[in-house]
């Protein structure tokens, strides 16, 4: 159903869009009779007192209307819709045509899962991006149908153009955008006539011509010029170039020459199905290093399901050399997943025991502090730095107590860091050259911090916003692709300082996250998503 005011005083002209072509004002009686009847029609119009009825209050002014209008049979893509009013004294006033476009919304997301629609949007011709077309208004439902929006298309050039509509739910993902083709045309008036007369139909045909007045015939308003007439053609979905005539006839019978337009339809895609629902998982499956191939590596037991996570799995290193090594881990439900890696590094048992590792950024510095329970032929130890958490290079070497019962207390400073998130682990070297790695902490350096900054980048799955002071006002964040469709909003609260981001579910690739309201203009960071 669709529901629309209504502004007039006999004509009853819809306000929903601008009208595609100027009509002549309904000529005011004296006294003026009320308007006691209204109806209106998709498409084809079946004649004055045969459309389909509107219950009104009978009244000269009938501002401010409300009534609702079934779509309900009518097809759904972009449609004419027609609206006329009858007075007290049997006069009916001009139609008054309007450009509806109706959509049956596509329930699209993650397969499997069903979410109630949160938005929609469309588009004329150019598609400005996820989030930045028309809004509608949608129920919140997960299905939705029999739903109209009026166009506003006087400002369209003549032509052919596209109307793109696209749905989000509630768990913010977008559906593919469906598109539509509405064709505006310049209807050629009859030649050769000094008296213009009424021209009372329209009709067109794509492809072979069946001959005057057995194509498909057009609603118009009979009137001596209907140039800049707004039209919805229903044309073949199958992509290719069609030829499109067009033709007028005047109430004496007479029919205009025929005016041939060249249509693409080259481009035209119907909208995907959405995917079938998943699989329980069959396999998991791992490897060290190197691959042995699909089917060969070590599997992982598991309760068969949809999704596994939570999954605590013990993995034997004991032929894997000390060093630093790749752990590889896939699944397979039907083909097998991309392939997970994690690096690590085996170290081999040593007589230390790690008690803490923490730090603290001050003004001179990053001060580390680090503690070993017991201590037995250790060397030294080395401190690690890294502004990605995950390529470390030793900043600095601290000398080890060699062999004690008690415990023992060590610090280091790192003197100047840069502004941004830094990481630190310790490395203990053993006199026979074993060595055992303490845990990372990460300090963040605002010293010196003048825009936003993000980190780490590139990113696996958690990405870090940092600001150099807190927000004076809500601000917001947009993880956008490389053609600018925003693919993430992240609402940002008054007095943030840093905001922290799942990325777990975007593709690996090249994104930007733009910061907007910040107290500062739009700022642009781009990053690498692993």
């Amino acid at each position: 159903m669709l529901a629309f005011k209504k502004c007039a005083a006999l004509l009853g002209t819809v306000v929903l869009a601008s009208a595609v072509w100027a009509q002549p004002n309904y000529p005011v009686a004296t006294p003026t009779p009320d308007l006691v009847a209204g109806e209106y029609f998709f498409v084809t119009d079946p004649g004055i007192g045969n459309a389909t009825p509107i219950s009104i209050t009978a009244g000269t002014d009938l501002a401010g209307l409300n009534t609702i209008v079934s779509l309900v049979g009518v097809p759904a893509g972009v449609r004419t819709m027609g609206l006329r009013f009858r007075n007290a004294d049997g006069a009916w006033g001009l139609t008054s045509l309007a450009t509806v476009f109706k959509f049956d919304l596509p329930l699209y997301g993650t397969a499997g899962t069903t979410a109630d629609l949160a938005g929609a949007e469309y588009f004329l011709n150019v598609d400005p991006g996820f989030g930045n077309a028309t809004p509608l208004t949608l129920p919140a439902q997960s299905n939705v149908t029999d739903l109209a929006a009026v166009l506003n298309v006087a400002s369209l050039p003549v032509g052919f153009h596209r109307v793109g509509i696209r749905t989000r739910n509630a768990l913010g993902q977008w559906s593919q955008t469906s598109v539509q083709t509405l064709a505006k045309l310049d209807l050629i008036p009859y030649p050769g006539s000094n008296t213009a007369g009424n021209i009372v139909a329209a009709e067109y045909f794509i492809g072979t011509d069946p001959g005057l007045g057995n194509a498909t015939a057009l609603p118009i308003v009979p009137g001596t010029n209907i140039a800049n007439a707004n039209f919805v053609l229903t044309v073949p979905s199958a992509p290719a170039i069609y030829t499109l005539g067009i033709r007028t006839r005047d109430a004496a019978g007479n029919w205009s020459q025929t005016s041939l337009r060249l249509y693409d339809n080259l481009t035209a895609a119907a909208y995907p199905t959405a995917p079938a629902a998943p699989t329980a998982l069959q396999r998991l499956e791992y490897f060290i290093d190197d691959d042995p191939g699909f089917g060969n590596a070590t599997p992982i037991t598991f309760t068969s399901s949809v999704n596994v996570v939570d999954l605590n799995v013990s993995i034997d290193l004991s032929g894997v050399a000390v060093g630093d090594h790749l752990l590889y881990i896939r699944s397979r439900n039907n083909p097998y997943s991309l392939t997970t890696v994690v690096p690590f590094a085996k170290g081999s048992a040593l007589p230390v025991t790690w008690q803490y590792v923490r730090g603290e950024m001050r003004n001179d510095g990053a001060w580390l502090w680090w503690g070993t329970a017991n201590e037995a032929n250790t060397k030294h130890f080395v401190v690690e730095h890294s502004t990605d958490g995950r390529r470390f290079e030793a900043i600095g070497t601290v000398a080890a107590a060699g062999n004690s019962t008690t415990s023992r207390q060590y610090q280091f400073l790192h003197t100047q860091p840069a502004a941004g998130m830094h990481y630190y682990r310790i490395r203990q070297i053993d006199q026979d050259g074993r060595f055992s790695v303490s845990s990372v902490i990460t300090l963040l350096q605002r010293q010196g911090m003048r825009r936003a900054m993000i980190a780490p980048n590139p990113v696996r799955s958690q990405l870090m916003l940092l600001l150099p002071a807190a927000l004076a006002k809500p601000a917001q964040a947009n993880v956008l692709n490389m053609r600018g469709q925003v693919l993430m909003r992240l609402p940002i609260a008054a007095g943030t300082w840093q905001l922290s981001a799942n990325l777990s579910q975007l593709p690996a690739g090249t994104y930007r996250l733009q910061l907007l309201d910040a107290g500062e203009a739009s700022v642009v960071l781009p990053f690498v998503k692993e």
